[in-house]
């Protein structure tokens, strides 16, 4: 698709977008286009936006858009679908009620029916929809409905707040923004005659018999103070961003379909609503939206490859045969193999490449060494080579003594002692490594490290282990977004570990957690729009400094992992008991090294059948308490 622009009014020089992208039932937007060039199944797609508070000009985390279909990961409640009344155009919806609930709630289920009653706002139903009708519009950042009901709206606001309803600034606690009422609206059914087996009782998302006994499959969409409310941090105030302005129709805008995976299903004529995160549940299978068929989770989604450092040489292929191995023959060359090790920077998801698939994709067929990983955040590869007997028995190889090369020669590209990614084990791991003169990088031993951690794969699927997670943003005045790395980052978690678990911090220093319990999200910089009471911030913000967005898990030291017995493992361990001594001896000529990395193979091949196996994948802890 190609576009020519012809003027710029200038229209979004002042707001937080630079640009909109039409996404209504016109042949020329994106998804028609796709749908009608073959490379969409469906004529639909989704947006899932997640719940922010507050807006900023240097952008919130927004949500999800998916082509072609639903991602049913996404959701929390069942996707519900309301008609779509439009032949063309906008997306349309008929709104048939207005509810407002007290005590808020951020579903459309209440939390609790006798604190949470229910209000019915009048409503002339020719008016709501006349004109264009009430359309679904994510460009609308607010939601504006008829005029008629704001003198109604408002007296039911104030018998439940005590507060005169207005789209002017309020000063709210956290506690107060909460107990504010979730405004309901009820939109018309897309099925005329709705499918028997879903009870609309206990449907989260549809009406139900008690607000509506004659359309209790009618969809009943919850809008919380949490989302109509905005938040501005420079002034400290929330503000009502729920208008009734409209003379006829409406719309419900993108602050109304927050907290919601929202489907635009122009083929089947329908809008759909589920509740949602948006957040992805990984390994879960997603639902074929026209179909109803199960789609496998590995086939679609997020199918990251692990991700893997640059290789650095641990052992040389002198290291892993013995003198024993030249006796018959000191003038022979004999066959080894050289150790290898990479760090895991990221493991990747269920549904994409393991790390012992990269290592293996870098090599042709006839050529792929053994590989392996420990579970720690670190993998291996055993390279065949051939050594010969001269340099096993005198140690040297004959060649000019190796030295670091030069940064000039790109010794910084090896592994410079960062910690790599948190593994299920809840282990990471680090190693440093020096570029020599033959060009290779050579692993420095002593300065390989391991330590507990509790992100990454680590925790996020089992409550158990990482009961909490907690999320921080700091503040560094003078500090440039720009120059943030990874090295920045360790520095930050380990200060910032140290600072939380010191002695002067806890008394009774209870270590809550550690460096490797410590994720950086994000790194951008700061605004003095963004100051609490900031006044006066004109077009030209000012940069201050830098926000640092982290995330910390807070551990389970008493969880248990379950043993894992594997019956076949123990009738083979029985059998490998009654070797006799001759086979023994006829295995002498084994090194120490190939018979330790056997029987290493042959564990982790009987972990991995066992954990493939495991429902969940890798097993989850058990608390105590």
């Amino acid at each position: 698709m190609f576009g020519c622009q012809t003027s710029e009014t200038g229209l979004f020089v002042t707001q937080l977008a630079d640009g909109i992208m039409g996404m209504s039932a016109h042949d020329a937007t994106l998804p028609k286009q796709m749908y009608n060039k073959g490379k969409l199944e469906h004529n639909l797609f989704t947006l899932c936006f997640r719940r922010e508070l507050s807006v900023s000009k240097q952008g919130v985390s927004a949500g999800v858009m998916t082509l072609g279909g639903i991602d049913t990961r996404l959701d929390s409640s069942p996707m519900v679908y309301a008609k779509n009344v439009a032949s063309t155009g906008w997306y349309t919806v008929f709104v048939k009620n207005i509810f407002v609930r007290s005590n808020g709630g951020q579903s459309a289920r209440a939390d609790d029916e006798l604190e949470q009653v229910v209000m019915k706002i009048p409503v002339d139903i020719s008016s709501m929809n006349g004109g264009k009708g009430v359309i679904v519009d994510s460009g609308t950042t607010d939601t504006y409905l008829h005029k008629d009901l704001a003198k109604s709206f408002g007296e039911v606001w104030y018998e439940v707040t005590k507060r005169s309803y207005s789209n002017t600034g309020i000063k709210l606690s956290r506690d107060e923004l909460l107990r504010l009422p979730t405004v309901l609206i009820q939109l018309r059914a897309y099925d005329e005659f709705p499918d028997p087996s879903i009870p609309p009782e206990s449907t989260t998302g549809l009406v139900g018999p008690k607000l509506d006994p004659s359309s209790p499959h009618d969809v009943l969409l919850a809008i919380p103070a949490t989302h109509y409310m905005e938040y501005s941090p420079s002034k400290d105030l929330y503000t009502s961003r729920l208008y009734f302005t409209e003379s006829r129709g409406g719309v419900i805008g993108a602050n109304a379909m927050q907290g919601h995976d929202v489907l635009f299903d122009w083929e089947n004529g329908r809008v759909g609503f589920a509740e949602s995160s948006c957040e992805f549940k990984e390994g879960e299978n997603m639902i074929d939206p026209i179909t109803g068929k199960v789609i496998d989770a590995g086939e679609v989604g997020e199918n990251r490859n692990c991700v893997l450092g640059r290789p650095s040489l641990t052992y040389e292929c002198r290291e892993s045969v013995t003198v024993d191995d030249c006796l018959d023959d000191p003038n022979k060359n004999v066959a080894g193999f050289e150790k290898w090790t990479s760090v895991v920077l990221s493991s990747g998801t269920s549904s994409g490449m393991s790390c012992e698939d990269a290592l293996m994709n870098n090599w042709a067929e006839e050529e792929k060494p053994e590989v392996s990983c420990d579970g720690s955040g670190l993998c291996f590869e055993l390279r065949p080579c051939e050594v010969s007997c001269a340099e096993v028995m005198t140690g040297e190889s004959g060649k000019a003594p190796l030295t670091p090369a030069s940064p000039t020669e790109g010794g910084d590209i090896c592994e410079d002692g960062l910690w790599g990614a948190c593994d299920h084990t809840c282990e990471q791991s680090k190693i440093a490594s020096t570029l020599m003169s033959d060009g290779l990088c050579h692993e420095v031993d002593e300065l390989r490290q391991t330590r507990d951690c509790h992100i990454d794969a680590c925790g996020r699927l089992d409550p158990c282990r990482v009961p909490f997670v907690v999320h921080a943003i700091i503040a560094l005045r003078g500090g440039k977004a720009p120059l943030w790395n990874r090295r920045a980052e360790e520095v930050l978690a380990d200060a910032l570990a140290k600072t939380v678990d010191s002695e002067e911090a806890d008394p009774g220093n209870e270590v809550l957690f550690g460096a490797g319990d410590v994720k950086v999200l994000l790194a951008t910089s700061w605004y003095k729009s963004d100051l609490v009471g900031a006044e006066g911030v004109g077009e030209e913000d000012e940069e201050i400094g830098m926000k640092i967005v982290v995330e910390i898990s807070i551990f389970n030291a008493n969880a248990k992992f379950p043993e894992i017995v594997d019956v076949e493992q123990e009738e083979e361990e029985e059998e490998e008991n009654m070797l006799s001594m001759e086979e023994e001896d006829a295995d002498s000529n084994t090194t120490f090294l190939e018979k330790f990395e056997k029987v290493e193979g042959k564990v982790e091949e009987k972990v991995k059948k066992v954990v493939k196996e495991l429902p969940h994948g890798h097993p989850l802890s058990t608390c105590e308490e």
